[in-house]
């Protein structure tokens, strides 16, 4: 065999990660639903008095404009007017229905977040939850779960990502960790 044979070869196994892929971080309530995440295949929301057609409303045109967010966290204050960050509510919301897309890799983690499972989404749309189970999150999106890490074996710079605070959180920074 030659080099150019040899290396023909060996470009074959190496897998192809799409150029325009995301990571996110997507919280399972303390843990809560961890297992129905994993289970089910799916990722998911809360906020159930905030509709699909409420965000469609709000942001069906470029959910990065601020405009549109500034809609629906105007409609969110009317769902929620206890609540004292809309705008957080409306952000997670609208980065779960518009930015999660077909192709990229979500993690979760379980209680304690000692075990993170990776999936790679399977579809850009939103489905409502079909079939029992204990989640009460009716906005979901499938996912195909592909690997576990426990949290001992990671890197030390995944500890930064498992310590954020909210629902979902963009990943990108730890694409390299992550892709190896």
């Amino acid at each position: 065999m030659s080099l150019k044979t040899d290396l023909e070869l060996l470009a074959k196994h190496i897998p192809k990660i799409k150029q325009d892929r995301n990571y996110w971080f997507v919280r399972t309530d303390g843990g809560d639903f961890y297992e129905n995440f994993l289970n089910g295949g799916f990722i998911g929301i809360g906020y159930e008095k905030v509709s699909l057609f409420d965000i469609s409303l709000a942001a069906n045109i470029n959910i990065e404009e601020k405009r549109s967010i500034d809609i629906l966290t105007e409609r969110i204050k009317k769902i929620f007017p206890d609540n004292k960050r809309p705008g957080l509510i409306s952000g997670q919301l609208a980065r779960f229905v518009y930015s999660i897309k077909k192709g990229d890799i979500v993690i979760i983690p379980s209680r304690s977040s000692d075990i993170l499972q990776f999936g790679e989404v399977l579809s850009t749309a939103v489905h409502l939850k079909d079939g029992i189970d204990d989640c009460p999150y009716t906005k979901r999106k499938k996912v195909k779960w592909l690997k576990y890490e426990l949290k001992s074996n990671l890197e030390a710079e995944f500890y930064k990502m498992i310590f954020t605070h909210n629902t979902i959180s963009n990943a990108n920074e730890y694409e390299g960790y992550i892709d190896r």
